[in-house]
């Protein structure tokens, strides 16, 4: 049975590092990065059992603490879905940059709304890519992808490429899986994770101001997918 020991809390300074971190996009808005939550991915997954309030979160499962995805709208509610019906051999992920340049790792945005998506922990965008060879692609799977809101983009040299562009994702920053020794799928590659906090000065945060961040207490056994991250761009 899922346990909920305790609630999220700001409080404190943090005192352990300094950011360092710091992006500008085109919109002249600087973010900079809380590196005291600096983590890696190691596997994706859904929880063993419902998780009271997060039924339709995704889980990322770090080294240091875990993370619930939940979508924003109904267009993305099938998050989970997309992991339990499609071929993850053909499925490849890539996280889309606070800024304009690209990136090889999750980026969340925290302290400032983000279109419409309001999150304890920040939110944040990616990309999936379901890339198949043609001759290998069904008329059923066509279907799932189409129930999954891929959008089909082109064929090129015998290849099928689908997107869906999963936005404004709610982040839930949780204590690690209580099964992270057990995992039975674990990124081959794993990615990192990292937390901007909005600044509307210089782009730099001083570290007495900044207040360290708690991770909700959640208890809960996760069950892998096997999904390894092929961080592809198709619009290179």
């Amino acid at each position: 049975m899922l346990l909920l020991l305790s609630t999220l809390s700001l409080s404190g300074c943090i005192t352990t590092s300094y950011i360092t971190d710091k992006i500008e996009d085109n919109t002249a808005k600087r973010w900079v990065a809380d590196e005291a939550l600096n983590d890696t991915i190691i596997a994706i997954g859904k929880p063993s059992q419902p998780i009271a309030g997060y039924e339709d979160a995704l889980i990322l499962a770090g080294n240091k603490n875990s993370y619930l995805i939940q979508p924003t709208d109904s267009k993305n509610d099938n998050l989970i879905a997309i992991f339990e019906k499609l071929d993850l051999n053909y499925l490849s992920i890539k996280p889309d940059s606070i800024g304009r340049q690209k990136v090889n790792f999750i980026q969340v945005q925290m302290g400032e709304e983000k279109h419409n998506c309001v999150a304890s922990h920040g939110c944040s965008d990616m990309t999936l890519t379901f890339k198949k060879p043609t001759a290998l692609l069904t008329d059923q799977e066509k279907a799932v992808l189409r129930e999954l809101k891929f959008s089909h983009l082109y064929e090129i040299e015998g290849v099928t490429y689908y997107r869906n562009m999963l936005q404004n994702l709610k982040f839930t920053i949780t204590t690690p899986v209580a099964n992270q020794q057990q995992l039975q799928h674990r990124l081959k590659q794993p990615m990192p994770i990292k937390f901007y906090r909005y600044d509307e000065h210089n782009g730099i945060v001083a570290r007495r101001g900044m207040q360290a961040l708690i991770p909700l207490t959640l208890a809960f056994d996760i069950i892998t997918f096997p999904f390894q991250i092929d961080m592809v761009d198709i619009n290179k």
